[in-house]
């Protein structure tokens, strides 16, 4: 071989390992876009999952709201309801001592 070949045999070699290097670090950048997409892509699942927890915690605590001042409402009901029979009762007495009393119909 003359010089010229082993030249160019040389130079041969060496382009063939920049090209193998240059192909490894085509395949690392591949990896890390796909690395970095997947990491975008969970961080936006991540941001919708919270969101979608946040309003499904609000729609629970709405719930409880409503269920809390339906029960209020009730337990007032029963306290008036207790009171106004009481009173009634107290009339009853004081126009029993008196001689008088309600009408009522019997069936």
């Amino acid at each position: 071989m003359c010089s010229k070949q082993k030249g160019r045999a040389r130079q041969w070699q060496e382009n063939m390992k920049k090209h193998a290097e240059v192909e490894q670090l085509e395949e690392y950048l591949s990896r890390w876009r796909k690395l970095l997409t997947n990491n975008l892509n969970l961080k936006a699942m991540e941001a919708t999952s919270k969101a979608k927890i946040t309003e499904q915690q609000l729609r629970t605590i709405d719930r409880e709201v409503k269920v809390a001042r339906r029960a209020i409402l009730l337990m007032r009901q029963a306290a008036l309801r207790e009171l106004l029979q009481a009173e009634n009762q107290q009339y009853v007495e004081e126009l029993k001592l008196m001689g008088k009393t309600f009408y009522k119909e019997r069936l």
